[in-house]
Formats: structure tokens, C-alpha cells, sequence
């Protein structure tokens, strides 16, 4: 029984790290994806693009639905949304740079 318990709690114990460094995985992403928000509309406010505007205004969506995610204890979530945004963001800089 001991060994037992032993085991159930260095088990806990794991998990517990895992969700702390998802955690941390999913604070550092949506870092870097305000960053790249940041950095897109930079290059946004400076052309005359209706796509690459639109694909910035889902970028920022996005993100703020992921750190709504974040803050209400939902890593998994936020990390998939802030991916998402970023996808929208590169998106949004490529459009911006074709002119």
C-alpha cells in the first residue's frame, strides 16, 4: 500500500510539472506571437491592403481569445488559438510585403 502511494504521488507530482511547463510553453508562444502581431502591423498600417488588414484584425481575434484562454487556465487552448493567430499574422505580413 505504501509503495503504492509512493507511486501515485511521484505521478502527481510529474503532472503537476507538465502543467507548469505547458504553461510556461503557452505564456512564451503567446509572447512571440504578440511580437509578430506587433511587427504585422507595423507593416500593415504601412500599405494599402484590404486582405493583409483583414488577416491582421483575425490575427488580433485570435490572440485575444487565446489569452482569455490562458488566463482562464486553458493552455492546450491558448497554445492551439496563438498558433492560429500567428498563422493569420505571417499571412497578413506576406500580403502586406507583396505590394
Amino acid at each position: 500500500l505504501t509503495m503504492s502511494a509512493r507511486e501515485l504521488a511521484f505521478r502527481a507530482l510529474r503532472l503537476c510539472n507538465l502543467e507548469d511547463n505547458l504553461r510556461d510553453a503557452a505564456e512564451r508562444a503567446l509572447t512571440r506571437t504578440d511580437e509578430l502581431i506587433s511587427r504585422a502591423r507595423d507593416l500593415v498600417s504601412e500599405q494599402d491592403s484590404d486582405q493583409a488588414r483583414r488577416a491582421l484584425n483575425r490575427a488580433v481575434e485570435l490572440e485575444g481569445e487565446a489569452w482569455t484562454q490562458f488566463r482562464a487556465n486553458h493552455p492546450e487552448g491558448s497554445l492551439r488559438l496563438t498558433q492560429s493567430a500567428r498563422t493569420f499574422a505571417h499571412r497578413a505580413i506576406r500580403l502586406a510585403s507583396a505590394r
